[in-house]
C-alpha cells in the first residue's frame, strides 16, 4: 500500500523546516525530485517484497511435489519387488539399502484353554425393588 503524498497532507514538522529555510519548498524542482525518487524506491521495495514472497511460495510447491513423486516411487519399488530382492535407493542426498522380506505367515494361536473354573453364581435380587442382594448362605 502506497502512502499518500498529496498536497493535503499536513506535517507540523515540514511546515517549521519550510519557515525557518532549512527544507526545499514543496514548489522546487529540488523536492519533486526528492519525492519522486522516493515514491520510485518505495515501488521498488514493495515489488522486491512480493516478487521474494512468490519465489518462496513457488519453491515450497516445488519440493513439495518433488518429495511426493519420490514417495510414489519408493511405493511402487516395493510393490513391485519380489521377496528377498536386494533394493538401493538413492534420491538427492539421501540413500537406502535393504533386502524386501517374505511375507510371514501368521501362526494360528491355541485356543485358551478354560482352567476348571466354576461358574459365579447370579446375584439373588429382591423381587420388590429388583437390585441385588447378598446371596443367603
Amino acid at each position: 500500500m502506497q502512502p499518500s503524498f498529496s498536497g493535503s497532507d499536513v506535517n507540523p514538522f515540514k511546515w517549521i523546516a519550510n519557515k525557518l529555510g532549512q527544507y526545499p519548498k514543496e514548489s522546487s524542482s529540488e523536492y519533486q525530485k526528492a519525492l519522486s525518487m522516493h515514491q520510485a524506491h518505495y515501488a521498488a521495495h514493495q515489488y522486491g517484497m512480493e516478487a521474494a514472497s512468490h519465489k518462496a511460495g513457488l519453491e515450497e510447491q516445488a519440493a513439495q511435489a518433488q518429495h511426493g513423486r519420490n514417495m510414489e516411487f519408493f511405493g511402487s519399488v516395493l510393490r513391485h519387488a519380489k521377496h528377498e530382492t536386494p533394493i538401493h535407493l538413492s534420491i538427492g542426498d539421501v540413500s537406502a539399502q535393504f533386502t524386501k522380506r517374505p511375507k510371514q505367515m501368521k501362526t494360528p494361536q491355541a485356543a485358551p484353554t478354560q482352567q476348571n473354573k466354576t461358574p459365579r453364581p447370579l446375584p439373588v435380587r429382591d423381587p420388590k425393588t429388583g437390585r441385588a442382594m447378598k446371596a443367603p448362605e
